[in-house]
């Protein structure tokens, strides 16, 4: 709350005695009192003033040089004012003012604290001569009872928070508006408001100034009463304007004092109507004539939100900046200049300034980062004004705020959590007040607030090692705090020692002493050969309170020296513990980096060794026949048959020179004639699938089969302890497999020596499977469909409510295990057809199985049986041929038999059996389906009925056959 001390204290901005200006300031505050206790200001707002005004007295005592910017400001805000009102009393050609006239003007700004001198020199003009001021007489229409000044006070405080000029203006009602509406729209904007559970500020404030005036709603005469009390308000600077005009002998007040004297009025509050009847009236008292623009009154226009008269060209008014012209926000329509509320939809267009002031509010909190806030306020501003262009842009910049804000919150974020809260804090302005922004805000002030008293107990400590150690602790709580980095500086940061490492496995164990402090921490890193010579000389690996850590991300073959430093903070130590020998992980070669080609009497070993620079050890039986560098060796002069055991050690030098083993790799191999390969013939039909191939010569043959693709060409060698992939168990050369599955299945012969293989050519089979478990359930607004993943991956679900098309959703099992769809029926549905089938992608293409259907009736479906004929032959004699022709209004649930009797319609539907049948598949909905048959009549002449009925029985209460029955 901004205050002026001479506004407070009723002093003229020319006084300098500082002790007269704290009494004046002390007065008010007394005053204030008596106010709360007449009820005129609550307590609140009581409490609130005196604890500006006792810091404004404060300010003072300690700064007397705000009285003259206070001076400057309240001169300032009231030269406005002052101008106005005395404007049309100055001789525009000499700029002088008469004593009379002069002092109208001082009569009216003395309760301002305002001397002549002050008036003076604010006008910028001198006194002419002496007069007599004429006193008021009244004036009629002024006259009678008012309203309650408390009240009246009351209303005029909420008016001004809201930027009303009168309860009419606030309403969007013009002042002739009869009683009955005038009531109406009180009483239903106060329900509106005491519905609400919450208000904003100023909802707040609309809602008590609805409270006030209930009472003008429900006594005419209150309200007559308030509005002699609006004239009396609004009318009395003009009437001692006037006053001062005859004073100083004026005789005529031409078109331009006239628009003054009215603008006057109507920014006090007053209608246009009746502000024009009372200046008339009082100039007529008084003996001026007078030039009110009635001959020109369509050179000018009142604004409807401010009162000021404007030339009725000016697109927006010279007082409050709004439009002159306003198109409804809402519907559009151009409304007349002074309407306050749209004729067509009834928006309050007389509202639309208060979007300005929420709009204001809006543009302060995003100065202030309070996104939150900004946000509703330009609801609210957008209720009052919808799709302004200034309130859509602050919106775009509220959204374009909320995201760096959130990018700073998350920047805050991760400052905090690395303990940098000296820069966390230097970000605070820029995040905005909500719940989580405060949080960081607390955590910071909080974390630099134990520094602060940190850093005093260390300066004044005077042991040395407490003071090292407290600067370690303030590093621990804020590591960016540059006081005591600077200090550890000086202090040096001690180092661990004692660095010990232990290889077991792949797991190098890392053991060190650590400091006597607990606020240190270790850094650990890593070196390929060499010693690292700083925390920055080599990969950092960790960092850890421990004295211990284990690194599993080492690669074999390669030498790895360590080091451990401390750290406080962002402070590392200069020096640290550091390995002197390097650590060297030595892997085993797998079993599929062998690859062995076997002959009679010799076995062809290929190695891929992950290491370059490593040697592999060859042993037979116990005894080293190869240390090999490259990659490839042949052991030959071995027996036919017999086994032999081999094993690889890896063997590794370091970067110092000495020599590392692996514990070594074991297989057995055993030297044969060649296996040769075979390949896989494959027959297949519907259910399932025969595969054929020929005997081995040498070895065995085995079936594997696999989802996926095998690796292997044709007369790739295998080592079978290494191979992965399900065998079929068979015997013989022949295997039946069933299409139990939905996809593609890969089948591989391998012709086995040993422990050796050879890959032959494989085969792949294509299986479509039927979906199983489909279920269809049905309420009044939706289907459920339900099936089983067995051997299928991937379901459509398609279906078809009688309107021609079909409706397709595609699932997976890895996206929809609970395998159920639901889909809601259309209103005028009359039947849904459901098909459910497994769907396979091979080479590119997309396959369906068969499909699983079901349909449901949702009401009857209604079939018309058109005609049968039968069909003539030469000579235009009957045959034995019959057409039939059917048309549906819906897709049928299930089939329809055709029967034929001889002489009686046929009525046995237990053992009959169909002459003809008609599949559901054939009947389109729209179209008539026409198709022949056979039948043969026992007797000649007889009388042939034809009736068509549902194939499945359990169904006919679903079709409704018309007719059901013909006859030939």
């Amino acid at each position: 709350m901004e205050l002026n001390i001479f506004k407070e204290a009723k002093l003229s901005p020319s006084e300098t005695d500082k002790k007269k200006i704290i009494d004046g300031l002390n007065k008010r505050i007394k005053n204030l009192v008596g106010q709360r206790n007449q009820k005129i200001i609550s307590k609140e707002e009581c409490d609130e003033m005196q604890s500006y005004l006792k810091a404004l007295i404060d300010e003072i005592e300690s700064n007397p040089g705000i009285i003259a910017k206070h001076a400057k400001q309240y001169l300032d805000s009231f030269r406005k004012e002052i101008m106005d009102f005395a404007s049309i009393l100055i001789d525009g050609e000499t700029k002088e003012i008469t004593q009379e006239a002069l002092d109208a003007v001082v009569k009216k700004f003395k309760s301002k604290g305002f001397t002549d001198k002050d008036l003076l020199d604010i006008l910028g003009v001198k006194v002419r001569t002496k007069g007599t001021v004429v006193e008021d007489d009244g004036d009629e229409d002024q006259d009678g009872p008012t309203l309650d000044a408390t009240l009246m006070k009351n209303i005029n405080t909420s008016l001004e928070k809201l930027k009303y000029r009168n309860v009419y203006h606030f309403l969007g009602l013009k002042e002739s508006v009869d009683q009955k509406t005038f009531a109406d729209t009180i009483m239903a904007r106060f329900d509106v408001s005491a519905r609400k559970t919450t208000h904003t500020d100023m909802e707040t404030v609309a809602h008590h100034l609805l409270q006030k005036i209930l009472e003008l709603a429900k006594d005419p005469d209150a309200r007559k009463r308030y509005d002699t009390s609006l004239s009396q308000q609004g009318f009395n600077d003009v009437k001692e304007q006037i006053a001062a005009l005859a004073v100083a002998k004026f005789g005529f007040v031409d078109g331009k004092r006239y628009k003054a004297l009215l603008e006057s009025c109507l920014k006090n509050g007053l209608g246009e109507s009746r502000a024009r009847k009372l200046i008339n009236k009082e100039l007529k008292r008084v003996g001026i004539s007078f030039d009110d623009g009635s001959g020109s009154a369509s050179t000018t226009v009142v604004c409807r939100f401010c009162g000021t008269i404007c030339d009725n060209k000016s697109k927006m008014c010279s007082g409050c900046g709004m439009p002159i012209e306003v198109e409804c926000p809402s519907c559009g329509k151009r409304s007349s200049h002074d309407d306050l509320r749209c004729t067509h939809c009834g928006f309050a267009i007389g509202d639309m300034p208060q979007a300005m002031t929420y709009l204001s509010f809006a543009e302060t909190a995003i100065r202030q980062h309070d996104m939150e806030t900004a946000e509703s306020n330009l609801k609210i501003a957008a209720g009052f004004w919808p799709n302004n262009a200034q309130i859509r842009k602050l919106n775009d910049q509220v959204v374009a705020e909320r995201d760096k804000q959130k990018g700073n919150v998350d920047q805050m974020r991760n400052l905090c959590s690395a303990h940098k809260y000296y820069a966390a804090m230097a970000m605070a302005s820029t995040i905005g007040n909500g719940s989580v922004e405060t949080q960081l805000k607390n955590e910071a002030k909080a974390a630099i607030a134990q520094v602060e008293k940190l850093l005093e107990t260390a300066k004044n400590s005077s042991d040395g090692a407490a003071r090292l150690d407290t600067y370690l602790k303030i590093l621990t709580v804020c590591a960016d705090c540059k006081e005591a980095q600077t200090q550890l500086d000086l202090l040096h940061l001690p180092a661990p020692s004692a660095l010990a490492a232990d290889l077991k496995g792949d797991i190098v164990s890392l053991k060190w002493q650590k400091c006597s402090s607990p606020y240190i921490s270790y850094v650990v890193i890593r070196k390929e050969n060499g010693m690292p010579s700083s925390p920055t000389d080599g990969q950092q690996l960790a960092e850890t309170n421990d004295g211990t850590y284990a690194d599993s991300k080492t690669e074999s073959g390669k030498s790895y020296f360590y080091a451990v430093f401390s750290k406080c903070g962002d402070k590392l130590s200069k020096t640290g513990a550091v390995m002197n020998e390097p650590v060297v992980k030595v892997a085993d070669l797998s079993p599929s980096q062998i690859s062995v080609t076997t002959d009679e009497t010799s076995l062809e070993f290929s190695i891929k060794s992950t290491v370059s620079t490593a040697t592999i050890e060859i042993s037979r039986d116990g005894k080293v026949v190869k240390t090999l560098t490259g990659s490839s060796f042949v052991d030959s002069g071995l027996k036919s048959g017999q086994t032999y055991q081999y094993r690889f050690v890896v063997v590794v030098k370091d970067s110092i020179g000495r020599e590392h083993r692996s514990g070594g790799l074991t297989l057995q191999f055993t030297p044969m004639p060649k296996a040769k390969p075979v390949d896989i013939t494959i027959s297949d039909d519907d259910k399932s699938a025969v595969l054929s191939w020929s005997s081995a010569s040498v070895g065995v043959v085995s079936i594997y089969y696999s989802d996926t693709p095998f690796k292997y060409n044709k007369n790739d060698n295998i080592i079978m302890d290494t191979f992965k992939a399900s065998k079929l168990n068979v015997s013989g050369t022949t295997c039946t497999v069933n299409k139990d599955f939905s996809g593609v299945r890969y089948y591989l012969p391998v012709t086995i020596v040993g422990n050796m293989g050879v890959a032959g050519g494989g085969v792949s089979l294509l299986s479509i499977s039927k979906v199983g478990g489909v279920e269809v359930v049905r309420d009044e607004r939706e289907v459920e469909v339900k099936w089983k993943w067995e051997g299928n991956d991937t379901v459509r679900v398609s279906y078809n409510v009688g309107d021609g098309k079909d409706y397709n959703k595609d699932f997976t099992r890895a996206t929809c295990a609970s395998a159920t769809y639901k889909f809601s029926l259309p209103q005028n549905a009359k039947s849904v057809e459901v098909k459910v089938m497994s769907v396979v992608k091979c080479n590119g293409q997309v396959m369906y199985g068969a499909a699983v259907v079901n349909t449901i009736s949702l009401q009857a479906s209604k079939v018309m049986f058109e005609s049968i004929t039968n069909v003539k032959r030469l000579f235009m004699f009957s045959s034995n041929t019959y057409e039939i022709s059917l048309s549906t209004d819906s897709v049928l649930p299930c089939d329809l038999h055709v029967l034929v009797s001889e002489g009686c319609p046929p009525i046995d539907l237990v053992h009959y059996r169909p002459a003809h049948v008609v599949s559901k598949s054939m009947l389109k909905v729209g179209t008539t389906y026409s198709d022949t048959f056979e039948y043969v009549p026992r007797q000649k002449g007889k009388k042939l009925y034809f009736r068509v009925i549902a194939a499945d029985r359990n169904k006919a209460k679903q079709v409704t056959i018309v007719p059901e029955l013909r006859n030939i």
